[in-house]
């Protein structure tokens, strides 16, 4: 647990002060003021941390991942493991976990336009996008099976101690 004097405690007490005084952008504020000048309140929902994520994504016919920023997106690797297609912003991280047309779409960061395209065509073509997420299933077992990886991570373990033991006398 952070203490009251963190540097990520102040970080935040800084921003938030920043923000309300209007030195810098707010993004919660910013997103609700384009919820309400389009009347999505009743469509968009912030839902905060959650402990419940399989069962959300069994409620879901796909994630739509729009990132702003290239980082690794665990929710696309649970996406899969769901059997969810997805649609993810375009970075090079989304590709290393989107093989587009395959287990989802890609779309260029940023463009609404292609985001909604995008998602209208899993929601008309369900027989599609339940392939797509059958191939997303896939590559997470493969690539994410904890058993497996464990088993890899071990072998590597071994490997480096044997070698170490041949040189010690």
């Amino acid at each position: 647990p952070q203490n009251d004097r963190s540097p990520s405690r102040l970080k935040h007490f800084l921003r938030r002060c920043g923000e309300e005084v209007g030195y810098l952008d707010n993004p919660e504020r910013k997103a609700l003021s384009i919820i309400q000048s389009n009347h999505l309140e009743n469509v968009v929902r912030f839902i905060g941390m959650r402990s419940d994520v399989p069962e959300m994504l069994a409620a879901c016919k796909m994630l739509v991942w729009p990132a702003s920023a290239s980082h690794f997106a665990r929710p696309i690797i649970e996406a899969g493991a769901m059997a969810r297609p997805v649609v993810a912003s375009d970075f090079p991280s989304s590709r290393e976990l989107v093989q587009p047309g395959k287990t989802g779409l890609l779309f260029p960061t940023g463009d609404a336009s292609t985001l909604a395209a995008a998602i209208l065509r899993l929601l008309d073509n369900p027989d599609e996008a339940s392939r797509m997420g059958e191939a997303g299933y896939v590559l997470a077992r493969q690539r994410y099976d904890a058993r497996v990886n464990a088993a890899a991570t071990f072998a590597v373990y071994e490997d480096v101690l044997k070698k170490h033991s041949k040189k010690t006398p």
